[in-house]
């Protein structure tokens, strides 16, 4: 059973009663079962207090883009994105070719909060202009990485800064940069990888991408 070239786009995903809202990969341990080639971009995450992960990616290929993740509303540490082999897929499996790009995660509580975190499986990661907001956390990364051959450059950590987002940051609109901003065409060039920021605005509209899931100068509206 093989499922591939899947895209989740433009959703709203709300925690619930689990500790993980989306899960990428095989239902089951079964080597004949093959996920890969997804695309999960423009998707607005808010934890409950029961959530601890966004995003399980247990495939290979699969590209996390554009996407706004708030964890505030978490009552433990927190994960935005883990790649890595599932628990029941056979030891022979790698996860590799998994592209993070442009996201923003944020939280505004004391809890931890690591933005992406790539477990022994993952091969050949490309984690690029992230960023990580949580100025009142105690513990936060941007990148845990025990995996093999992983590839990061532009992320940002401005959480010691001044608070770089338009806001209120109880909607989407509200985690545009501040006309301005430093991480404004900061972020590193991916190409083709990423088209579009998390409103729709092509990117990039500077001299380079900017950090996050918003270009700076992209559009006020978007999708929740």
């Amino acid at each position: 059973l093989k499922s591939r070239q899947i895209e989740i786009s433009n959703n709203r995903f709300d925690g619930g009663p689990n500790p993980w809202v989306l899960a990428i990969g095989p239902s089951r341990g079964s080597p004949d079962e093959v996920v890969e080639d997804v695309i999960v971009e423009g998707n607005y995450f808010k934890a409950s207090p029961e959530t601890q992960i966004f995003a399980l990616i247990w495939a290979p290929r699969v590209t996390a883009r554009s996407n706004l993740l708030d964890s505030r509303a978490s009552s433990a540490g927190f994960i935005s994105f883990l790649v890595d082999k599932r628990d029941t897929q056979p030891q022979s499996v790698d996860i590799r070719d998994n592209r993070i790009y442009n996201n923003t995660c944020y939280s505004g509580s004391l809890k931890a909060l690591t933005c992406v975190v790539n477990g022994v499986s993952a091969v050949a990661s490309s984690v690029y202009n992230n960023l990580i907001f949580a100025p009142t956390s105690q513990q936060r990364s941007l990148l845990a990485d025990k995996g093999t051959g992983t590839s990061a450059a532009g992320n940002a950590d401005p959480s010691l800064l001044p608070v770089p987002f338009m806001g209120p940051l109880d909607s989407p609109a509200g985690f545009r940069l501040i006309p301005g901003n430093p991480l404004a065409d900061a972020g590193v060039m991916v190409g083709e990888a990423v088209y579009a920021d998390f409103g729709g605005t092509l990117v990039h509209q500077g001299t380079a991408p900017s950090v996050g899931a918003w270009e700076s100068g992209g559009a006020p509206l978007a999708p929740v």
